[in-house]
């Protein structure tokens, strides 16, 4: 390049005190309308909040996965057109832990048995519903909790190669 400095895939890009402070600020204004959402919401355990924030849950989750899948098919093709598109990507992907822990008011009423939403989750129900004692070895709390394990555990993110290839 003869107009600046030469750039190469292995350099450290650091982002500012700024983008730092902004994120901070974020994250507060994000937990101050998750509780006025929980109040206004009628409580964490009314059935329109869960509903509510199980959709919002599922929308941020699409994405999430959707990116660490952008990000697999980028490494296994080794396409280097991607490399600036693949590391915002690889950014927003990152926060799967973070989506596991925000998964727990969903799921700790499952495990419960005292979830608003699925009636699968307390067997007082199953027994009165003909439909879900067909449907009861698939929708079940034992193996729900096998299919949660295996999405959120801690080696996914390692299997789908979301490392930066070198």
């Amino acid at each position: 390049m003869a107009h600046g400095k030469e750039v190469h895939l292995d350099d450290n890009i650091q982002i500012g005190e700024e983008a730092t402070d902004f994120g901070k600020k974020a994250l507060g204004v994000g937990i101050v309308a998750l509780v006025l959402g929980v109040i206004v919401g009628g409580g964490p355990f009314s059935k329109q909040f869960a509903a509510s924030y199980l959709v919002a849950y599922m929308y941020v989750l699409a994405l999430g996965l959707g990116l660490l899948w952008f990000v697999t098919i980028q490494h296994l093709t080794n396409a280097h057109w991607s490399v600036v598109v693949r590391r915002v990507a690889e950014i927003l992907a990152a926060n799967m832990p973070l989506l596991t822990l925000l998964a727990l008011p969903v799921l700790v009423p499952i495990f419960t048995g005292h979830s608003e939403i699925y009636k699968w989750s307390d067997p007082s129900e199953v027994v009165q519903d003909h439909a879900l004692e067909h449907k009861a070895g698939y929708l079940n709390t034992s193996f729900f909790f096998v299919r949660c394990v295996i999405y959120f555990s801690p080696s996914a993110p390692r299997r789908c190669s979301c490392s930066r290839s070198r």
